[in-house]
Order: structure tokens, then C-alpha cells, then sequence
């Protein structure tokens, strides 16, 4: 008998449970991630009001050259991988917004997600580095990060600050980059360091 050989036929938490994990999976691969990040992390080399000065190069050149300088950070994130590693704004809004066909013309899609949603562009670009390395933001730096984005979004007042903004979130991701690197041994040393005080 077919159901005495395979029990789980009469089992239902057993397909309860397999349609669970395939529709987390599906939703994982192909709208948002849903999985928890464990890592124990660190906060930002330095704060975000602060990148202006530590990176002032950097930031008048991202104040300037806003969707220039997006695009070139998001390159260099990515280690000139786009072919493999590029999505739109990296996931961040979700994935079912990146189509099959950016993977055919992955720099000019990048080239115009960060000319036409130059925001979005730099926020994909920060998603991505803290996804790969354990940073995260700042309780301080998450409240201006959001306020911002409600308010640019809903007033054209605000749009005049949009450039300078995201010029200090490229400085501030650019510093992190150089200085403790991408994926480097210093950032790993501290979050070692934080565990084992923990």
C-alpha cells in the first residue's frame, strides 16, 4: 500500500510545512529577504553628520556630481561585478522590481537608476554594504534617514536637500569602505571583540 510505505501521506503538518518553506523561500528569492540577520555589528567609522567633514572631497563632489558619484560608489561596491552582482537598488525596495533583462545591460541600468532615482540608487548601494559587512546604523542616524525620506517624498520643498543629504550617505559609505574596507579583517576583529565582551 502506497500510504503505509510513505506515512506522510496522512501527515498534514507535513505538506503544512513544506508549502511554508517554499512560499519563505519564494518570497526570499524573489521579493524581499526574510531571513534575520544574526551577526553581531558595528556602527559606522564615522556618524553620518559628521561625513561632511571627515570626507569633504567626497561630499562637495557628491553635492555636484550626485548621480556620477552614485553610480561610481555602487561600482565599487559591487567590485565591478554588475553581470552577477547588480539588481535594482540591490533588493533593497524588493526584488520583484528587477527584471530578467537588467542582467543583459546591468551598467546601463545602473546608469539610470542612479540618474533617474538617485536616492534609491545611494540607499541600494548602503543596503548592499551592510548586508555583506556587520555595520548597521545609528538609532540617531536611522531617524534622520527616515524622516528625510518621508519628507522628500511627499514635499518638492524638500527636494534641494535631497543632494546634499545623499552626499553625506555616499561620504559616510565611502569612508567605510576605504578605511575598514569592504570585507575586511578590522571590522571582523571588532565584531569578534564585541562578542566575546558580550
Amino acid at each position: 500500500n502506497k500510504r503505509e510505505q510513505e506515512p506522510y501521506f496522512t501527515d498534514p503538518t507535513f505538506h503544512s510545512g513544506m508549502s511554508a518553506t517554499k512560499a519563505k523561500n519564494f518570497v526570499s528569492d524573489n521579493i524581499i529577504d526574510m531571513e534575520k540577520d544574526t551577526r553581531v555589528k558595528v556602527e559606522w567609522d564615522i556618524h553620518l553628520c559628521s561625513s561632511p567633514c571627515n570626507e569633504p572631497l567626497y561630499w562637495i563632489v557628491g553635492c555636484i556630481l550626485g548621480p556620477c558619484t552614485a553610480f561610481y560608489h555602487r561600482y565599487t561596491v559591487l567590485e565591478s561585478d554588475l553581470a552577477n552582482r547588480y539588481m535594482c537598488c540591490q533588493g533593497n525596495y524588493g526584488k520583484c522590481w528587477c527584471p530578467n533583462q537588467t542582467r543583459q545591460c546591468p551598467t546601463l541600468c545602473l546608469a539610470l537608476e542612479a540618474l533617474c532615482l538617485t536616492g534609491m540608487c545611494v540607499s541600494g548601494t548602503r543596503h548592499e554594504i551592510m548586508k555583506v559587512a556587520p555595520v548597521k546604523d545609528r538609532p540617531i542616524e536611522f531617524a534622520i534617514i527616515i524622516t528625510v525620506a518621508i519628507m522628500s517624498f511627499f514635499l518638492a520643498a524638500m527636494q534641494p536637500i535631497a543632494a546634499p543629504f545623499n552626499a553625506c550617505l555616499m561620504s559616510q559609505q565611502f569612508h567605510e569602505v576605504n578605511k575598514r574596507g569592504y570585507r575586511n579583517e578590522k571590522m571582523t576583529n571588532e565584531t569578534e571583540m564585541k562578542t566575546t565582551s558580550s
